[in-house]
């Protein structure tokens, strides 16, 4: 999804945690954290209902807002953030992944052998993602262009494809020669798509950033592929050891099958 990054100093953290412990919430009074985006600015966190802003000075770490228009992002769930309390004596820099108003957010904590990624869902309920359908952003899983979960691994110990659609076998090939290039080293999708340009079988498949993109996206949807902001890396990490039938999660249930078929 499309986001916007910031790059914080360690102690602008600091200073949002510190008065946040300050500063108890007040019942019915907004408990928002706002993050203020304007071009080639450094970015500025007020604490709602106080209006207290957080800055920090200009660093190595803090870099200017490097989006084309001003943006006012609002998060909540902002008193979890105390959990990194205890990393920031350790962090050299922190980068902050924003999705959009009230969407997840992702903080990202560097220091010194270490990298460590906190997922901030600003929703409380076990079943925030389910009652807000973020599924239905995601497009339909290709069935056409899946591992087969009743098929046995191949000699190697590896998932194959299912081809049991032969329109294109460079298409039912694509995500297994993704899959196949990330066992052997973790990729970022520049390097991806210069690898996948140069494999020889998929010279009838177009290789751009958009189509490799949806292959990594398919993959991950099946629980083979995960992606690692920290360092923008896709691994092959599969969740079982079949591949899943995702004729199983096509749809969400019998009435939605009907529908679209």
């Amino acid at each position: 999804m499309p986001q916007d990054t910031i790059h914080l100093d360690p102690i602008a953290l600091y200073n949002v945690l510190f008065e946040l412990r300050m500063h108890a919430d007040i019942k019915g009074k907004r408990r928002g954290l706002l993050i203020e985006l304007r071009p080639q600015q450094l970015p500025v966190i007020i604490l709602e209902p106080f209006d207290i802003t957080v800055t920090s000075q200009v660093s190595q770490q803090q870099k200017p807002y490097q989006g084309q228009q001003a943006k006012l992002i609002r998060l909540w769930g902002r008193r979890r953030l105390s959990l990194l309390k205890r990393l920031l004596p350790h962090t050299d820099s922190v980068s902050v992944s924003l999705l959009g108003q009230g969407m997840p957010s992702y903080w990202t904590l560097k220091g010194k052998g270490f990298h460590f990624t906190f997922a901030m869902t600003g929703f409380s309920q076990a079943n925030w993602s389910q009652s807000l359908n973020f599924d239905l952003l995601l497009p339909k899983r290709p069935l056409h262009n899946t591992l087969a979960a009743s098929e046995n691994l191949s000699d190697n110990g590896k998932a194959t494809l299912n081809d049991s659609n032969n329109d294109s076998n460079d298409e039912h090939n694509s995500l297994s020669v993704s899959i196949k290039t990330l066992e052997n080293t973790p990729s970022t999708l520049e390097d991806l798509v210069k690898s996948l340009s140069a494999d020889a079988s998929l010279t009838s498949v177009p290789v751009s950033h958009s189509q490799v993109q949806q292959w990594l996206l398919s993959g991950t949807q099946q629980g083979l592929i995960r992606y690692e902001m920290a360092t923008q890396l896709y691994h092959y990490r599969p969740l079982s050891q079949v591949p899943l039938d995702m004729a199983q999660f096509a749809y969400h249930n019998e009435a939605e099958k009907q529908a679209l078929i």
